[in-house]
């Protein structure tokens, strides 16, 4: 099947499912959480055997510490898409795309805490 064929294909899709968005929006959240368990497959093994390779087990922990949330991020970022989908009454999709944004941002700073110079991992001298 040629990519332009592909592509036909799936905008006809997304036509049929125009008048419904619900089911749009699950349909946009179940292929983010696949996409975001691929790039956690990528994170915890091509990028963990590239770094177990190094001397540093800095960058060890740094990938141990990160894969949870990069996977959360790209399954928010579908919570955000979905979000959109629904068209909700503005002030609603506006609150609920800015708790979704919070959410992320405790997520990050949660998991920056432990690299601080306090934190017992290993920095190289």
């Amino acid at each position: 099947m040629e990519p332009s064929a592909l592509m036909e294909f799936v905008r006809e899709g997304f036509v049929f499912l125009r008048p419904y968005p619900y089911l749009q929006a699950v349909l946009l959240i179940t292929f983010f959480l696949m996409l975001a368990k691929f790039v956690d497959l990528l994170c915890t093994r091509v990028v963990r055997r590239i770094v177990s390779s190094t001397k540093n087990h800095f960058d060890d922990q740094l990938v141990d510490l990160l894969h949870r949330p990069v996977f959360t991020t790209v399954a928010m970022l579908g919570l955000v898409m979905a979000t959109y989908r629904l068209n909700l009454d503005p002030e609603i999709e506006e609150n609920t795309v800015d708790a979704l944004k919070t959410i992320l941002i405790v997520i990050w700073v949660w998991i920056g805490l432990p690299l601080g110079p306090d934190a017992g991992l290993y920095y190289p001298s």
